[in-house]
């Protein structure tokens, strides 16, 4: 048929998607539409004049290239030496409609230049467009740590480089794993002493810790 009209019935979200259009020659009636949401959508159509015949059309939005990184979530203020990163730290990348962007490599670094001891340090992001670094380990304690996260222009799926710092945060020692007790050399009838230090497992030392006497080895008043 090649003289009819149609309306919208139903757009389904699909904001400028409304009227009527009349069919051409070829008996094709063609509505167009620019969405800047990303999603599905089921508009319906019907014939001008005839609520009955009616047809459905499956339309899928997709998101743009990606041009911007946040933060999702931060990682803890307080964090453990050795153990994985706590929150975990995730940033959420997005296309400049603020749509969520799938399969963007997203880059970890810490920025005072710390190598992170263990961990994977590039993350895609996955349908909602969150990366999450939830395997990354500091063992030096010490405080004033912050992430740096990147998304490079040169993708595919980028259209710019852009960048997010997280919160500052700080790493603190471990369980006590070992001690060590200096050596003395007094001479009898004077005081002497004999300092013990602790260290977690990675070296850092642990300023909180009791002590106890074990063995005196004859020196009667070691306590």
């Amino acid at each position: 048929v090649d003289e009819f009209d149609v309306d919208v019935q139903d757009a389904d979200g699909i904001g400028d998607l409304d009227g009527a259009s009349e069919s051409t020659a070829d008996g094709t009636a063609t509505f167009t539409f620019t969405e800047n949401d990303a999603g599905d959508s089921t508009p319906t159509f019907e014939l001008q004049g005839d609520e009955t015949t009616t047809d459905t059309s499956s339309v899928t939005v997709e998101a743009a290239d990606a041009n911007s990184v946040e933060i999702n979530t931060e990682p803890d203020a307080t964090q453990t030496a050795g153990e994985a990163l706590t929150g975990p730290p995730e940033v959420i990348v997005t296309d400049e409609f603020d749509n969520p962007v799938e399969g963007v490599d997203v880059d970890v670094s810490e920025a005072g230049g710390y190598t992170f001891d263990a961990g994977t340090t590039s993350q895609s992001t996955d349908a909602n467009g969150v990366a999450t670094f939830d395997d990354l380990v500091i063992e030096d304690a010490d405080t004033g740590y912050e992430l740096a996260f990147d998304i490079a222009g040169a993708d595919d799926n980028v259209v710019g480089d852009d960048s997010a710092s997280s919160q500052t945060f700080d790493v603190e020692v471990g369980e006590v794993a070992t001690i060590s007790a200096t050596d003395e050399t007094t001479t009898a009838g004077e005081e002497g002493s004999i300092d013990v230090t602790a260290e977690d497992e990675f070296g850092n030392a642990v300023d909180e810790f009791d002590v106890d006497v074990q063995d005196a080895d004859g020196i009667g008043d070691l306590d």
